[in-house]
């Protein structure tokens, strides 16, 4: 594929090569490797560069095996979809999305998996070596307009015809010839759910050479069988392109786009190079400098960045197409935290204020909502944790600005009656203390711990029993909220919400005085305790004799990260996590799935009834690995790069002998067991731990996770953490990262860190052009807390400063040892 350099190869075990990614974060994949994979190489492109929220954005999802686009659609990505979904990954319906045929010696073929794939952040590229010569076929999405250019090339001239499937068909779009013949545009039919929430909504498939028309030349009589399927045929032709467009302000803005798509064709490399600079952009031009372990991240993070962006402005993904909707506890997680990162503060106060937008006036809100013109569609009810979650997003981003003219702005309690938004404007505050009145209203009987409720952030355990949801409750949820509630309590303490911080501070000590006494049971924490009428029991705990398990994760990590254990117990239950809990491919939820009764369910639902072997069952979140390493910082523990690395897809199948081949260019949201079926799950289960079975890849692209793990890379490992007039260094590496160069903007000054780790537990020191620059200790648990510099020393000295800031670090920072 040219004279790109080959980076992070990843060879067959005769020495082939499968795939590799070049400088620029471009993966390119061979046939070979396509026909290895289960799942098979696909990305959601999105055009334009959008980083808020914005209902007019265009996206399309494209597979390697011919499918140049499909799942087409602007605004809702459930409800406003134009080009068909790709639903099956065997690929056996193979006229859904956007297809091309090619007449070679004189037989019709349709372009299926290539030669060679070419992946980049906004565009994909599918090689094909035929009998006719080298076929080139690209799809890009624009940069900087709602549409995307599918283009062949051909070496001979060929007849072409591509062929797009209409999603809703006859009935549903109604369409017009416009631009001379040249672009069908469609509009929503009067009645239809599209015509009805977004008007103006029109599509346009627009050709400059080719000739638009039906069905009909698909079939050898040429009748029209009255499908949805539009067709471009080119005749003779070594170059075809078709533009789609889109948009939610009407016909004359979707065909200003097509008119402009064909009349001026895309420069695509100029295209491409315009979203990466977008991503790096966003990601403040973050790159690692050098071959240590941590360039790798130079691969990884355009991905991630992506997938997080998908994720928060456009969501869906590869398997679940079906998206739409801003899930509160996801929202509050990958995209708060993703902006978080990368000190988009603005935006992390858009989606706070969104968020409590869609709060009821009991102080609940629903488990996911519409962001946008289907917003009357939403969950009524959630799971017992999603009340805190807005507290928690609020506490981060109070922490990260000191912004309490927050708690004064006002939105209204979302109208639920009327499925609308209120007309009533409340204090955020106002919306804090409805929180709280509901927490307190709903406590585990005799205790003032908040109830387990329809469940928890697992939602493989919702109860199966209705008393559970009043009489038990989760350690999970009551360590978030206690992280919550304490974190909102020390931002808001002498400010002029002096009294809503004592109100939180009221919940988080109470909190602290029963968590123990009530949930760590012989040393060990429980997953959950029920507080029947008979007593209290744990469930999920070396004594549960009821349910068969007896360690849960989430539990042990969200307590080392709110900071609720003593020492001694987060020192003990991070050697149960490694003990129990930690696998090759990263830490499980359980130490073994939920029991399987052939479907009737005992204790929790899904995870009794779930049929399939995927993360039900394989029990590997990796969300879940992400929060722990998230405990891992701050614990202070010096093994956190080695633990995010182990679930980069990057070069994953270096590391884990286990690793089923799979598309390295994506975020995955679970790690899955390859056993046949439950009965050996339950049967075998340790050999996951052994390695004598195999793991795969989960569903891609759609999840909070690639937001948190890019914050726990630049502010976890890395330590570059920006706060009001301030950045903390606070770097958690071993020895191994000694040397480690970075570049990043801080400031809107273009900056490179060089990390120096040694031995030992000396506190963070800094130095920018070689003068030490005064700090504070930042005040942590568990280890030494990191150095706050304002950000005025952060400018250097001299006439001309380099902008070098040198970091000086040991490689041990925690103060728990055993």
């Amino acid at each position: 594929m040219g004279t790109a350099r080959v980076l992070r190869p990843e060879t067959a075990p005769d020495g082939t090569l499968l795939s590799y990614f070049t400088p620029e974060a471009t993966h390119v994949v061979s046939r070979a490797k396509e026909l290895l994979v289960e799942r098979p190489h696909g990305h959601v492109l999105k055009a334009g560069s959008d980083v808020t929220p914005n209902a007019n954005v265009l996206s399309a999802t494209a597979y390697a095996y011919g499918v140049f686009a499909s799942h087409v659609v602007v605004g809702n990505t459930s409800a406003n979809r134009f080009v068909s979904v790709q639903r099956n990954h065997l690929n056996l319906l193979r006229s859904s999305g956007v297809r091309a045929l090619a007449r070679i010696d004189g037989e019709w073929r349709l372009l299926g998996v290539p030669s060679a794939l070419v992946m980049d952040l906004g565009g994909v590229h599918w090689v094909y070596a035929t009998d006719a010569g080298r076929v080139d076929v690209r799809t890009v999405v624009r940069s900087d307009a709602r549409g995307l250019e599918l283009r062949i090339d051909a070496e001979q001239a060929l007849d072409l015809l591509v062929t797009v499937d209409v999603e809703l068909g006859a009935g549903h779009w109604s369409a017009t010839s416009e631009l001379d013949g040249r672009a069908l545009a469609f509009t929503a039919d009067d009645g239809t759910d599209v015509a009805e929430h977004c008007p103006g909504l029109a599509y346009v498939i627009a050709t400059a050479t080719g000739r638009i028309g039906g069905d009909a030349v698909l079939f050898p009589d040429g009748r029209s069988r009255d499908t949805p399927v539009v067709t471009v045929r080119f005749d003779a032709a070594t170059s075809a392109s078709v533009v789609l467009t889109g948009d939610l302000d009407g016909r004359t803005a979707a065909l200003r786009v097509a008119r402009e798509g064909i009349d001026h064709p895309l420069g695509v490399e100029a295209e491409l190079a315009a979203h990466r600079a977008y991503v790096a952009d966003f990601t403040r031009h973050l790159h690692v400098d050098g071959d240590g372990r941590l360039a790798e991240l130079n691969l990884l993070l355009p991905w991630f960045t992506q997938n997080a962006l998908v994720h928060f402005l456009v969501p869906h993904g590869l398997e679940q197409y079906s998206g739409a909707a801003w899930g509160t506890r996801d929202v509050c997680q990958g995209p708060l935290e993703l902006n978080l990162a990368f000190g988009h503060h603005d935006t992390v106060r858009d989606i706070v204020l969104r968020v409590f937008a869609h709060q009821f006036d009991d102080g609940t809100l629903p488990q996911w909502f519409m962001p946008d013109s289907y917003a009357e569609r939403y969950q009524d009810d959630a799971h017992g944790d999603v009340v805190v979650w807005p507290l928690m997003a609020l506490g981060e981003y109070l922490a990260a600005t000191g912004d309490t003219a927050v708690l004064d702005a006002e939105v209204p309690f979302w109208d639920h009656a009327h499925r609308g938004p209120g007309t009533v404007p409340v204090p955020v505050a106002e919306h804090v203390r409805r929180s709280l009145g509901y927490i307190r209203t709903h406590r585990a009987p005799g205790t003032q711990l908040l109830s387990y409720g329809e469940g928890d952030w697992d939602d493989t355990l919702q109860p199966a029993q209705d008393t559970m949801k009043e009489e038990m409750a989760s350690a999970w949820t009551v360590a978030l909220l206690y992280q919550a509630t304490r974190t909102l309590e020390d931002v808001l303490r002498g400010t002029t919400h002096a009294d809503l911080a004592a109100e939180l501070g009221a919940e988080a000590d109470t909190i602290a005085a029963e968590f123990s006494d009530r949930f760590v049971i012989d040393d060990v924490l429980a997953g959950y305790v029920v507080f029947a009428p008979e007593g209290p029991w744990p469930v999920i705990h070396p004594s549960d004799d009821r349910t068969g398990l007896h360690y849960r994760l989430i539990p042990m990590t969200r307590s080392i990260i709110a900071g609720l254990f003593t020492p001694d117990q987060a020192l003990r239950h991070e050697e149960l996590v490694e003990e129990h809990l930690h696998f090759p491919d990263g830490v499980r939820l359980m130490d073994r799935p939920a029991p399987f009764h052939d479907g009737i369910t005992r204790f929790f639902r899904r995870g009794e009834q779930a049929a399939n072997v995927g993360r039900e069952v394989g029990l590997m979140y990796t969300h879940a690995h992400v929060r722990y390493t998230q405990a891992l910082a701050t614990l202070g523990r010096d093994r956190l790069v080695a633990e995010l690395l182990r679930i980069s897809p990057v070069g994953q199948h270096d590391r884990l002998a286990t690793s089923a081949p799979r598309q390295r260019n994506c975020y995955y949201s679970s790690s899955d067991a390859a056993f046949t079926d439950r009965y050996d799950a339950a049967a075998h289960f340790d050999r996951l731990r052994d390695g004598t079975v195999a793991v795969k890849g989960g569903w891609r692209v759609y999840s909070s996770g690639p937001g948190i793990y890019l914050r726990q890379v630049v502010q976890g490992a890395l330590g570059i953490v920006e706060r009001s007039g301030a950045v903390v260094f606070d770097p958690v590496l071993a020895l191994e990262d000694d040397g480690t160069m970075i570049r990043i903007d801080l400031g809107g000054v273009r900056r490179t860190v060089r990390y120096h780790v040694d031995a030992g537990n000396a506190p963070v020191r800094v130095e920018v052009d070689g003068v030490p620059v005064p700090g504070v200790e930042v005040a942590a648990v568990y280890r030494h807390g990191g150095l706050r510099v304002a950000a005025a020393d952060l400018q250097g000295t001299g006439e001309a400063p380099s902008g070098l800031i040198d970091v000086y670090v040991g490689d041990d920072r925690s103060t728990l040892h055993a």
